[in-house]
């Protein structure tokens, strides 16, 4: 249990400083909250299939104004806060059942009531966000926050009476944010497009960026078959390629106290797709035909459209594991359209399309998330190196002295 210590200043220099608003109470007024953080921010790391936590540490300052004031209690917590929108159910309504809180780290400073003199006194904490943890999300099916709390109940200050129930409290959000350790190397993916002989090679990136754009190339071969019944050659002309690209999210949060029933503990698990961007293209890729080798390839790009979003504020989830009954992730589905063409084989330069079609639909997951730009995770950082130090500590003579 940390004790205080009366200073006058801090014996860190942190880059974020939040006090707690003046009251014009007397009592309150005689004192304030202010705390200094580390970071303005939490960034957790991913790699892979498994998540590095973050560090979380900071300092809780107590100034009082008075000769002095007795507190009962000095607490601060961090948490996240589940919020899902309203929806049209019997229980869309209900505040309790929309928000999940959920506590990570409680710090109690005190462990009686105790006396605090004039000054300004001083509590460090500190905590670690396991890397399976959310990133702060703000979209409109739900929204995931990180909230940092502290509460001091004071009983009395200077020439002051025992007061009760007097509490003063400072709130402040913390941005947590989930990016990649390194960029990872476009993936390869070969598809076969039954019924057809066909085959399609995908290259893409399973990592993405929410800004910029993301290069997706096509490589189709084998459009070119024979029949022997009747002798003609069989083409298929890659006709066009849609694809759209899906934020998925599936949340079900418990039910409060009201609305629990024996047979009924959570809400019905409810699954929101949203567009962020779709796209068609004709026409922009190289084949060689009935003449050629029967390949087709084709590149396109895609990116978030902002103009789909009301004001142009684009509102995105990076992925989120299954977590507390949520989870999110994001999905870049293709259509390949092809036609048919025949030429008979001793004519091949006569081409004639039929009515025939094929259609073939690739879903393929995505991890949309940014990458660390120069950020280093705490447990990769290197240590200091201390081999030009010298093994003993500088010598004088007496004539120096």
């Amino acid at each position: 249990m940390a004790e205080p210590s009366q200073i006058s200043k801090p014996d860190r220099i942190f880059p974020i400083s939040i006090f707690s608003p003046k009251s014009p109470n007397s009592t309150t007024a005689a004192v304030t909250l202010s705390w200094t953080l580390e970071s303005p921010s939490i960034t957790l790391f991913d790699k892979g299939a498994d998540g590095v936590g973050a560090l979380f540490s900071g300092l809780l300052f107590v100034h009082v104004a008075g000769d002095f004031v007795e507190v009962d209690a000095l607490v601060a917590s961090l948490s996240i806060q589940l919020r899902r929108r309203p929806s049209q159910s019997r229980w869309g309504s209900c505040v309790d059942c929309q928000i999940q809180p959920i506590n990570i780290e409680t710090w109690n400073f005190l462990s009686s009531p105790t006396t605090l003199s004039r000054g300004t006194h001083q509590f460090p904490f500190s905590s670690f966000v396991p890397g399976h943890y959310p990133a702060t999300v703000n979209i409109p099916a739900l929204s995931i926050s990180y909230n940092l709390k502290a509460t001091i109940d004071v009983a009395r200050s200077a020439n002051q009476h025992t007061i009760s129930n007097n509490s003063i409290e400072l709130k402040n959000s913390i941005m947590v944010k989930r990016v990649s350790s390194q960029p990872k190397p476009p993936h390869h993916l070969y598809v076969e497009l039954q019924p057809l002989k066909a085959r399609v090679r995908v290259l893409y990136d399973r990592v993405i960026e929410p800004e910029g754009a993301n290069q997706v190339v096509l490589h189709l071969v084998n459009l070119l078959d024979y029949d022997e019944i009747p002798q003609r050659i069989v083409f298929w002309r890659l006709t066009s390629v849609s694809w759209k690209f899906e934020e998925i999210i599936q949340h079900s949060f418990p039910l409060c106290k009201h609305h629990t029933t024996p047979f009924r503990t959570a809400n019905e698990p409810t699954t929101d797709i949203r567009v962020l961007a779709k796209g068609i293209v004709r026409k922009v890729w190289e084949t060689d035909g009935i003449g050629g080798d029967g390949t087709a390839d084709l590149k396109f790009s895609y990116a978030i459209d902002r103009q789909r979003f009301p004001g142009h504020e684009c509102r995105y989830a990076c992925d989120v594991k299954p977590f507390y009954g949520l989870a999110a992730k994001h999905s870049l589905e293709i259509e390949i359209f092809l036609s048919q063409e025949t030429a008979p084989e001793s004519k091949p330069h006569l081409v004639a399309p039929t009515t025939k079609g094929f259609f073939h639909r690739l879903r393929f997951d995505i991890n949309l998330m940014r990458h660390a730009d120069g950020e280093v995770n705490w447990d990769e950082e290197t240590p200091p190196v201390y081999q030009d130090a010298a093994s003993q500590p500088p010598a004088y003579t007496e004539e120096e002295a």
